[in-house]
């Protein structure tokens, strides 16, 4: 529950996450591409079903300043972009208006919080220092509030304005668009606003000639359909497996209070009522529910780190699954409903009795008695066990399948590499014999 709900019950940080949609452009082949900055000016200016709409884009480059040098994650937006969202800067300010002009970013940035934590102590005085970005200087105007990194698909260490150019090239495409919809506005009405505006771009430019455009909701994209469905898979497959130990469990409490029926028969006759009989087999099932949960919860405080840690940077928003209050009620309350319904089977066979039943009780009689509980609880648990085996074989033959896919080419050996060439760093005519001597460099070591 705590792994399933971080990813996908809660909503997304920011106000009304509902009305927040992303927009994507589609290939002539109909695949899903990014957007150019003159066409996510278009889609900013002639939408007409939303109330903003804001573009993102990052790449790696280098802090020189202050500290040691490292690479960091430098995100891109334009002006608007948290307000967009609904959420303000854990210090200082957003960027101006005129700080995202086009063509004309402003030397401005706010930090990220792990870069904020590690160069600064997490100090407020940071805003207003200044940063060395590869040569260039910028001004620490804010601290960005948490959440902002769902956005980029990774940590980000500081935020600089976009300032979008109606004069780029739109063959350039590199910018991630999100949006917030008008109050009232479908999602229909608003896909159908932004093709009208994609057909008058295909229309009008040969770069997008055959280009068109489409929405989604903003946590659909973010978090992939696939990444959703996991996860109700996950869920629903640890509630049959809960239901199958509940089955079993109730199965054994009923052959134990099977084998009691003398005593509970030979109580009876000697005054015990039938409400303190049941009540003293529920405190039994209470106890043993109560020794399974803290196993569990032990259980789940050790493996869910490891989780985190194997799955967080491939699993959106993994990183915030924890035994919080919310999933510790809803594991109590879980343990309560459980509790009771394993501990119903042995409560339902005591009744009154007559000192000829207490001692037929005692003999053979008594293990006759709930047989056929008994075997409707087996036959219903089996049923579970065979949905929960077939669900998993076809899991796993899936899974099978996708690892044998042919890419291509041979993988064995192959290794791959990221290689950031700052702007500030290297000249363009610099970047081709550079790369042909790391090449040269590296065929030599291999």
């Amino acid at each position: 529950f705590s792994v399933v709900r971080a990813v996908v019950l809660d909503p997304l940080p920011y106000d009304a996450p509902e009305r927040l949609v992303s927009l994507r452009m589609l290939t002539p082949a109909r695949d899903y591409f990014s957007t150019s900055e003159p066409a996510f000016l278009d889609w900013r200016e002639g939408l007409e079903t939303t109330v903003d709409v804001a573009g993102l884009a990052s790449r790696t480059e280098t802090l020189r300043a202050p500290g040691e040098p490292r690479a960091v994650v430098r995100a891109y937006a334009n002006a608007g972009f948290l307000e967009l969202l609904g959420v303000e800067p854990r210090l200082g300010r957003s960027f101006a208006a005129d700080e995202d002009r086009p063509g004309e970013p402003a030397p401005v940035a706010l930090l990220g919080r792990d870069l904020w934590t590690e160069r600064f102590s997490a100090d407020p005085a940071a805003v207003g220092a200044r940063l060395d970005i590869d040569g260039r200087s910028f001004e620490v105007i804010g601290v960005l509030p948490d959440g902002i990194d769902l956005l980029f698909g990774r940590d980000i260490d500081l935020l600089t304005p976009l300032a979008a150019d109606p004069g780029m090239d739109r063959g350039e495409h590199y910018l991630d668009v999100v949006a917030r919809l008008a109050p009232g506005v479908t999602l229909e009405r608003a896909r159908a606003d932004l093709e009208r505006l994609a057909a008058w771009q295909s229309a009008t430019f040969e770069e997008d000639r055959g280009w068109t455009a489409t929405l989604a909701p903003l946590d659909e994209m973010l978090l992939g359909t696939t990444t959703i469905r996991a996860g109700w898979v996950l869920l629903a497959s640890a509630a049959l497996l809960l239901f199958m130990a509940c089955l079993n469990v109730s199965n054994l409490l009923l052959a134990r209070a099977t084998a009691r029926q003398g005593e509970i028969g030979l109580r009876t006759v000697l005054g015990a009522g039938r409400w303190p009989l049941i009540r003293q087999l529920s405190v039994e099932s209470v106890a043993l529910g109560g020794l399974g949960t803290v196993l569990g919860l032990s259980f789940a405080a050790t493996v869910l780190p490891l989780v985190r840690r194997l799955g967080g940077d491939r699993i959106p928003r993994l990183d915030e699954a924890a035994l919080d209050p919310t999933a510790l009620g809803v594991a109590l309350l879980v343990v309560v409903l459980v509790t009771g319904l394993a501990g119903l089977a042995p409560t339902l066979g005591v009744r009154s009795g007559t000192p000829a039943h207490a001692l037929r009780g005692a003999g053979r009689y008594a293990t006759t008695r709930g047989g056929g509980l008994r075997r409707a609880l087996v036959g219903v648990q089996v049923a579970a066990s065979v949905v929960l085996l077939l669900g998993t074989g076809l899991l796993v033959r899936s899974f099978v399948r996708l690892s044998n896919v042919d890419p291509g080419f041979d993988a064995a050996g192959t290794l791959t590499l990221t290689l950031s060439m700052p702007d500030a760093a290297y000249d363009w005519r610099e970047r081709g014999p550079l790369v042909q001597e790391i090449l040269r460099a590296g065929r030599e070591v291999s």
